[in-house]
């Protein structure tokens, strides 16, 4: 009975063991170059036309993971944070008067994401690579004509992130990539202006990214 229990317990360590090993984690790094897009809309009067404004910007973004091993490929999850910068600004334009000086002021600030990721092998040490999952980023806004503010804040939007690229391994433990990235966000921000009522919608947000990286497994 000892030896039988001695058995068992010893197979169930190696097994744990050989389970541990099949993980894999990694990190790494990426300049993403990002594209946000937003609508603009004048709330007080229909006299007044919304448009719509995109703005590219570079950001650096941080990532960590793991993998587990799966026949021709591998899947498993990653938690990434980057930095903003795009600033798409839209013109509130009046009808008949395009030089009407409301402005509205959108600014990418920080997002944090964490991915279901999943990935094919291609031949000659390279995956085709994908993720999908949530992502919360932090937007500041401003409604403003010249130099006056007369609505500002911060907001944070969430979405469904949706990414798919190519990496390289240069090594057992060092590889590139290169992904591309998309999320629509559901919310919008109605700017109030002094407790007065409503005073612009920042509506039908997106963003797009490229990223090119290096990450290293540990």
């Amino acid at each position: 009975m000892q030896k039988n229990a001695l058995f068992i317990a010893t197979s169930l360590a190696m097994s744990g063991t050989l389970h541990a090993s099949d993980l894999s984690y990694y990190g790494g790094a990426a300049l993403s170059r990002s594209s946000l897009d937003a609508h603009f809309d004048f709330v007080p009067s229909n006299e007044f036309t919304g448009t719509s404004d995109k703005e590219s910007s570079s950001s650096l973004k941080l990532f960590g993971g793991l993998r587990i091993p799966l026949a021709g490929g591998f899947y498993g999850g990653e938690i990434a944070y980057s930095g903003g910068g795009a600033n798409p600004v839209g013109t509130f334009s009046k009808t008949g008067n395009p030089v009407f000086g409301q402005r509205g002021d959108l600014e990418d600030q920080s997002s944090i994401s964490l991915s279901l990721t999943g990935g094919f092998a291609l031949g000659g040490n390279n995956n085709l690579i994908g993720r999908i999952g949530y992502i919360r980023t932090n937007l500041e806004y401003k409604t403003l004509e010249g130099s006056t503010v007369y609505a500002s804040g911060d907001e944070a939007f969430s979405g469904v992130e949706v990414a798919l690229g190519l990496e390289h391994r240069l090594s057992e433990q060092l590889g590139i990539f290169f992904e591309f990235s998309r999320v629509n966000f559901s919310d919008n921000i109605s700017a109030t202006a002094n407790g007065t009522g409503d005073l612009a919608d920042f509506d039908d947000v997106s963003r797009d990214a490229f990223s090119l990286g290096l990450f290293s497994k540990f």
